[in-house]
């Protein structure tokens, strides 16, 4: 696991009702969806689960309004063939390119190789931000979240005398090397990898969709709860015995109760690594420094005044 998804994973301070869930989602082989505002650590439990499993590097897809489904399973740079055999056929080019190399899997597609592949394993795949899809987007996973297969139709319409046993293809992740796929271009997965999808709660999803995730919904009020923890937890500091941190979180609830106002955990955790930092830029002596930091997730950045 790379390390800075490693780190995301170990300082996570999971709830037990949270636990609950992605347990239960392992064992249903759902996927899970997760909801809450900006910054109560959504993307994180998904970094937390595959860290403590052993289960490599998490595979991301970051939805918006453009993504498309094919965009997660697999990318076939047409182009890139094309030019290189023209450039073969001139003498200039490299000749010794597979088919393979102009194809790669996208996350949702690596998700789903077989754990029989050489150097796989179950993985952890998630989807963040789902609620920025095209209307369509949801829908059309449906098929691929109860099958746990899919095809590509460029190997499928390969001639039967060009097709070997296998066609090897990147992957989606940067620490697995090529991986061999069937030469029919039909990927199914035999151990469904845990999905985790993120969603800010800003739109509703089709019934048919909700049916095949659990969901899980975080309110701030429980974060709120642990707030003292997880600055424990991710900065090694007990809270309580510290007037600067207890300072600090006293001016971070005070932002966040007013009714406009969106913060995130990682806001606080900024201003507490910057007050102890002694490099001179606290957000208690600097009112720019306080007011950029804490500034809420949905107000538009102004000048600074230092």
């Amino acid at each position: 696991m790379q390390p800075d998804q490693a780190t995301k994973g170990r300082t996570y301070l999971a709830d037990p009702q949270e636990a609950l869930l992605i347990n239960a989602a392992l064992v249903l082989r759902r996927p899970l969806l997760i909801t809450g505002q900006a910054g109560v650590g959504k993307t994180t439990i998904a970094y937390s689960v595959a860290w403590q499993l052993g289960l490599g590097n998490v595979l991301r897809w970051g939805v918006t309004s453009r993504s498309t489904l094919k965009d997660a399973l697999y990318h076939y740079d047409a182009l890139a063939r094309l030019q290189d055999a023209s450039l073969a056929k001139e003498g200039m080019g490299n000749s010794s390119l597979d088919f393979g190399d102009y194809f790669t899997l996208g996350p949702l597609g690596t998700a789903l190789l077989p754990t029989g592949t050489a150097g796989y394993h179950p993985r952890v795949l998630l989807i963040d931000e789902i609620d920025k899809s095209d209307a369509d987007l949801p829908s059309d996973l449906l098929h691929v979240l109860e099958e746990g297969s899919f095809a590509i139709p460029e190997m499928t319409r390969l001639p039967a005398a060009q097709k070997s046993d296998q066609i090897m293809v990147n992957t989606a992740d940067p620490a697995l090397s090529k991986v061999a796929v069937p030469s029919d271009g039909r990927i199914r997965c035999d151990d469904f990898p845990l999905i985790i999808m993120t969603s800010n709660g800003d739109r509703d999803f089709p019934p048919a969709f909700l049916r095949r995730c659990l969901q899980l919904s975080i309110p701030w009020e429980r974060r709120a709860g642990q707030l003292q923890s997880i600055i424990r937890q991710h900065l090694g500091i007990a809270a309580g015995d510290d007037p600067t941190v207890l300072e600090l979180l006293r001016m971070f609830n005070e932002k966040r109760a007013q009714s406009d106002a969106t913060l995130a955990i990682d806001q606080l955790l900024n201003a507490i690594f910057l007050a102890r930092s002694g490099a001179g830029v606290s957000p208690l002596d600097h009112l720019g420094i306080k007011d950029a930091i804490f500034r809420s997730l949905s107000e538009t950045p102004q000048a600074p005044v230092l």
